[in-house]
């Protein structure tokens, strides 16, 4: 971002950081619908934004910084156990 781009995302403008600042408010609003939403929505919800999320992180770590790369990896690790743990969940928990 010192020299004026955001990786892939090219060059940093408006537009940019409210595209940014809205994949970064996923994971929060996430939070909230998972408590608010019934759980079989909840469960494909998890599986699409998770699935979203770890094509936006794999697409930003070529030619990324190492410290990010790591980061990227946490993330892509954490999102993929988050589709997993929504598939596997036990449906029967889904009826009570």
């Amino acid at each position: 971002m010192a020299a004026g781009r955001i990786g892939p995302l090219g060059e940093a403008n408006n537009i940019i950081f409210v595209v940014v600042s809205m994949i970064l408010a996923v994971p929060a609003l996430m939070i909230f619908l998972s408590a608010v939403l019934s759980p079989s929505l909840s469960r494909w919800l998890k599986v699409l934004l998770g699935l979203l999320y770890t094509i936006i992180e794999a697409l930003t770590f070529p030619g990324s910084a190492l410290f990010y790369q790591i980061v990227v990896v946490l993330e892509i690790t954490l999102t993929v156990l988050i589709i997993w743990y929504a598939v596997k969940w036990p449906i029967s928990s889904e009826s009570q």
